[in-house]
């Protein structure tokens, strides 16, 4: 069955307009919330992203001071460890040297006066001395040559002397001790 519509042209015409703008306006307000819904999301997820930006950097931070700790503890074992190193290569070079001056000394004959042995910067080792003849100088540089690390021995000078009030010690010489460069090192 059909309804019959028994009302005016101009009353159903009033009634579509009002359901027209009815639904325009329900239209607008479900626009107008779901627009206000995705604001407040988006502004929730970028201040939510900040938040995690922030949460970032501080582990961030924390880390390269961690890093920075390690490297700091790291320069520190470096530094150790050199320092370690010159002491020892210095502890070694000083039992080295007393080692060898120890060798001399046992080395030089009753005839010979040792007046100076010393270390040079080069890391020679340097003898000064009096002996009667050249004999025991010559004596003591061979016997030099078998000291354990002695590369080379050298005769510095002799040089006559004169001594008053009856000295037996007529010749003054020096000689130099190069020392390998295992010991130098």
């Amino acid at each position: 069955m059909h309804k019959l519509n028994l009302l005016p042209k101009e009353i159903l015409v009033v009634q579509n307009k009002k359901r027209l703008s009815l639904f325009c306006i329900l239209a607008g307000g479900i626009l107008l919330v779901l627009l206000i819904v995705i604001i407040i999301t988006t502004s929730n997820s970028i201040l939510f992203l900040e938040d995690e930006i922030l949460k970032a950097h501080q582990d961030i931070a924390k880390i390269k001071s961690k890093i920075q700790i390690n490297s700091d503890i790291q320069k520190i074992l470096n530094d150790f460890e050199k320092r370690q190193k010159i002491y020892n290569d210095v502890f070694k070079n000083k039992t080295n040297y007393s080692t060898t001056i120890n060798c001399i000394v046992d080395l030089v004959p009753n005839e010979v006066s040792i007046i100076y042995i010393g270390i040079e910067e080069s890391g020679r080792i340097k003898i000064s001395g009096y002996t009667p003849r050249h004999v025991y100088v010559s004596r003591l540089m061979e016997d030099l040559k078998t000291i354990d690390g002695v590369l080379d021995v050298l005769l510095g000078f002799t040089r006559f002397t004169e001594f008053r009030y009856d000295v037996k010690h007529n010749y003054a010489f020096e000689i130099i001790v190069e020392l390998s460069k295992e010991r130098l090192q």
